[in-house]
């Protein structure tokens, strides 16, 4: 079992050899402009996870999507901007999150 916890936890920090925010940002930039979107809300979120696989909307409610409004949006008016994301200190701050969204994206 402690073994099994070891594992996954340098899985997690493993993520961090792969992912970076600056990356992450752009990556999910380009995905929006696909939707001919620049922000997102809550309504995005749930519409987004309504058309994934199971597996990439179990990835985005790992995070949460009241955390991510949480950490991401700034000035709490409802939107994450790309900005926003790029700049917000708690943003895409930790090497899981990085990972989730990753997998997601």
């Amino acid at each position: 079992m402690i073994l099994l916890l070891f594992l996954l936890i340098q899985q997690t920090n493993a993520w961090c050899f792969f992912y970076d925010k600056p990356s992450t940002v752009e990556k999910i930039k380009k995905n929006l402009q696909v939707l001919h979107r620049v922000d997102v809300d809550r309504n995005f979120f749930q519409e987004q996870i309504q058309k994934m696989p199971k597996v990439f909307s179990w990835a985005v409610q790992q995070i949460g999507v009241e955390t991510a409004f949480k950490d991401c949006d700034e000035n709490n008016d409802g939107t994450i901007t790309i900005e926003e994301m790029a700049h917000a200190q708690t943003c895409l701050d930790s090497c899981f999150k990085l990972g989730i969204i990753n997998i997601a994206i």
